[in-house]
């Protein structure tokens, strides 16, 4: 059924509308959460594509879509090139947000866990620690995503 709202959709405004980039995202989620990791990796690919062309690779839509991909990609064991879009979602939240913005620590975290699955922990470990200095500042000790980077840090 959300496949096919998705088609109607598009049919009615077009690829490159934001609520059809939207939809599609929402559906490639729903298949990612789903466990359905090869049916949602070529609509993350398509929505990309899209939002690169209309919005810019800088644009906050673009990078969450970005970095859902590189979610897609580390599940599907595609670690090299998850890396590397997770490497350009960080530098962009970084340069764009800030070091210390949640997003761009939650990419820092992204990064780092996918760094241990991928047996770099010499990488891995700085970035994890950093991603748990920044929470605490910006977060405070107790919240859900400080601890949740406290629990990464003896893994690596």
């Amino acid at each position: 059924l959300f496949k096919r709202a998705v088609t109607d959709q598009q049919s009615v405004l077009g690829n490159d509308h934001q609520d059809h980039h939207a939809s599609l995202n929402n559906l490639a989620s729903l298949l990612y959460a789903q466990g359905r990791h090869k049916e949602a990796e070529p609509l993350y690919r398509d929505v990309i594509r899209s939002l690169q062309g209309t919005l810019g690779p800088e644009h906050p839509n673009f990078l969450t879509a970005l970095n859902n991909l590189a979610m897609v990609l580390k599940a599907l064991n595609k670690l090299d090139e998850a890396e590397s879009m997770y490497r350009q979602v960080l530098a962009s939240r970084t340069k764009i947000l800030g070091e210390e913005h949640p997003n761009t620590l939650t990419s820092m975290n992204n990064l780092a866990m996918l760094l241990k699955s991928n047996g770099k922990l010499k990488d891995a470990e700085p970035l994890c620690k950093k991603t748990l200095q920044g929470r605490v500042r910006v977060l405070g000790e107790n919240h859900p995503n400080t601890l949740s980077a406290l629990s990464n840090l003896p893994s690596v």
